[in-house]
């Protein structure tokens, strides 16, 4: 069956998974041997900030999941500034840092620190590999660091498990790659969102971060043309329509936004189509006008200020 080390990058390369990023340590030698077999490319950078950058770099040009790895205590909080970009970024990732070993758990060691309770605030999720459910962790980690919306997941490793044999089985029952997708919105809803759209005179479209990952850029240009709406972009979905295009109206909160404003301020009806406030909330530039949410989860708006929200969600 192999060792711990050997099946975890067996499941990564399963997965599609070319890189590892990070400063290794002599836990770590494990897995870089296992690496070394298996034709995985582990990179070494020279502060593990820059590893979490480069994985989630890598995971939005290839769509699959890099990983990055930190060593005990401030490997891992170097590592941690990486990570978190992700987390802000939407950017699915596999973040790894070594921990004390199994019986030393909880105890004062060097460098050491509760790196769970550290990276849960980070991360979608967090967990300590165990021998008898490697399968099972690795499983549920990419399923998690894929879904909606996408995010990075952190893996302890004790540092006593990587040359142990592995207990649970080498194969997998489910590769997580094409996750189940939303349930389409309700005829009702669709039904309202063409109520508000007829009633408009002066429509906008606001386009954001999750949008780009849908790749509603040619469905959206459509839109714009068919209707004559401008389509305003966030930083991150810029690139999404072409600016030359009849109807690009600008980014937010980009050069010349005073520009720009003075498109989005007569908007009489928002649609937004996958904005995330993680970048900008919509009350940072949206005129007192109702709001089309098109997204895979409900709007982020204060609708004590804003009343005519409708979220379409699907």
């Amino acid at each position: 069956m192999g060792t711990v080390s050997e099946q975890l990058i067996a499941k990564f390369k399963e997965r599609g998974m070319r890189f590892v990023f990070g400063v290794p340590s002599g836990s770590w030698l494990y897995y870089m041997e296992a690496m070394r077999k298996q034709g995985l490319d582990f990179v070494l950078v020279a502060n593990e900030a820059s590893a979490g950058f480069m994985a989630d770099v890598c995971a939005r040009l290839t769509g699959i999941p890099a990983a990055c790895y930190g060593t005990v205590g401030p490997g891992a909080t170097n590592l941690s500034t990486g990570v978190l970009g992700a987390y802000l970024d939407r950017s699915p990732m596999i973040a790894l840092s070594s921990e004390p070993p199994e019986h030393m758990l909880g105890r004062t060691v060097q460098m050491a620190f509760d790196q769970q309770a550290f990276f849960r605030p980070l991360t979608k999720w967090t967990t300590r590999l165990s021998a008898e459910r490697l399968d099972q962790i690795v499983d549920q980690a990419y399923r998690i660091a894929l879904s909606e919306t996408p995010g990075p997941v952190h893996i302890g490793l004790t540092e006593d498990i990587g040359g142990r044999e592995a207990v649970s089985p080498g194969s997998s029952t489910q590769i997580p790659g094409s996750l189940s997708k939303p349930a389409p919105a309700s005829e009702a809803l669709l039904k309202q969102l063409e109520k508000s759209f007829n009633a408009s005179r002066k429509p906008l479209i606001a386009v954001g971060l999750s949008a780009v990952r849908a790749k509603a850029g040619p469905l959206i240009a459509a839109i714009a043309e068919k209707h004559r709406i401008p389509v305003v972009l966030t930083p991150m979905a810029k690139g999404i329509l072409s600016e030359d295009h009849p109807w690009y109206a600008g980014v937010l909160f980009h050069a010349l936004s005073d520009r720009v404003a003075e498109t989005h301020k007569q908007a009489d009806l928002v649609i937004g189509v996958g904005y995330d406030p993680v970048e900008f909330n919509y009350e940072d530039w949206m005129p007192k006008a109702p709001l089309l949410s098109l997204d895979t989860v409900e709007a982020d708006i204060d609708r004590s200020a804003y009343s005519g929200v409708c979220d379409i969600v699907g």
